[in-house]
This record gives C-alpha cells, structure tokens and sequence, in this order.
C-alpha cells in the first residue's frame, strides 16, 4: 500500500479523482450529506492519512462550500471522532455476527472458536471494507490520539474484544483442560496482537493473505494447546 501525499488545492487531488465514480444524487439531505462526508473522508484517510486530509477538497467533492461542510461537522476533530465512531461500530457488527454464525455451525466452546477465527480468516481476505475499516481507525488514532473521545473509542474497542476472547478461551478450558500451563489473558493478547500487526502488515505489504497465514498458525495452535475429552 502506498502513501500519496496531497496536491495543492485546485489542482487534480486524490479525493476529486476516487469521487468522480460516485453515483451522482442530486442535493442529499441532511443524514445523506454526513454519511457522503463519512464516507470521502474514509476514502482519502486511506490514500494519504487522516492528517492530510483538507476539509475544503472534501467539500469541494461533496459539491458543497466549506461552511457547508462545517453545518455537519464543527472541526477536523469532530470529523475523525464521527469517523473512528462509524468504522468502530461496523467493525463491531461484522465481528458480532461472525461469532454467532460460528455459535449457529457448532455449540462446543472449541469447535465454534476454531470455526469462528476460519471466518475471521476469510472475511479478511475477501472483504476489503473490514481492512478498510481497521485502518482508517489505525490512521485516526495516530493523527487524533490527542482528541477527546478518540482514545477512549479505541480503548473501548479493545477492551471489547480482550473480554470476548478471554471470556471464550476460559469456556474452551473448562470443557478441555489445557495441555500444558496456559496463561488465557496473554493468550487473549497474542491474539489481538496477531490481528492488530497482521493488518498493518498486510496493507503494508499490500497483501490480503498475509494475516489469514498467521490465523491459520494461530488456529492450530489453539487446537493443540487444548486437550480433547
């Protein structure tokens, strides 16, 4: 994945040129216009970072003025909250679902984690939108760390998910013992250390079967690190 960097306003720009394939829609109200903002804004922060992104070249790719633009969002800032905000929360659907389609294919606690860290695996290697997703936050929360509401978005979404994987891998161990000495909490952290660096790595590398690999190590690893009955 390459990173461009942004030229002189007036001139052709990277956000112009990805918004001229958007269907056209007329004069959108109000709801409309936010998420079109939202989603330019998740268009340009993947191709040159939040911290390039202009607010008048959104607004010039929206096809309104720039004190149109402030009407929905009041700074920068308010724009890469809503935004963590909005990729946040898609996130947190596709995963939520993924879990309960792997509970619906089996109700053993082992079986439906092996199962569901398979879907995980495919997901991100056939649905740009999560790794899209991940790394708008990734981008925002290194440029906006310092603004209110951003951290704690990301400190929520992480404590999320350590408390569904440790909560899932403690199930795992009362129906299947652990072979050997497990610590479930650093194993619950390997796991989202594995996932958070494999999509950094992947975009880097620019290769979408990169962390589906390491799922694939990690998966048989928590087959072999749990005894079967």
């Amino acid at each position: 994945m390459t990173t461009s960097t942004a030229p002189a306003v007036g001139k052709m720009d990277a956000v112009l040129q990805m918004t001229r394939d958007h269907k056209a829609v007329g004069r959108p109200r109000k709801g409309e216009m936010r998420e079109t903002l939202l989603q330019l804004a998740e268009e340009a922060a993947l191709e040159k970072s939040f911290a390039n992104i202009s607010l008048d070249e959104l607004a010039a790719a929206a096809g309104i003025s720039k004190s149109g633009f402030l009407y929905h969002f009041k700074s920068k800032n308010d724009l890469g909250l809503a935004l963590v905000q909005r990729c946040t929360e898609r996130q947190m659907t596709m995963l939520d679902n993924m879990f309960l389609r792997a509970d619906d294919l089996h109700n053993d606690p082992l079986h439906s984690y092996l199962i569901a860290i398979k879907l995980f695996s495919e997901m991100i290697e056939n649905d740009a939108s999560f790794n899209h997703g991940f790394l708008v936050n990734a981008y925002t929360f290194q440029d906006q760390y310092h603004i209110k509401g951003i951290r704690e978005i990301g400190l929520g979404l992480l404590e999320r998910n350590r408390g569904g994987i440790i909560a899932r891998l403690k199930r795992i161990a009362k129906v299947y013992p652990p072979r050997e000495d497990v610590d479930i909490i650093a194993l619950a952290e390997m796991t989202l250390s594995i996932v958070e660096g494999g999509m950094i790595i992947s975009a880097l590398l620019d290769d979408r079967t990169y962390l589906p690999r390491q799922l694939d190590v990690y998966r048989n690893l928590i087959a072999r690190s749990f005894s079967q009955p």
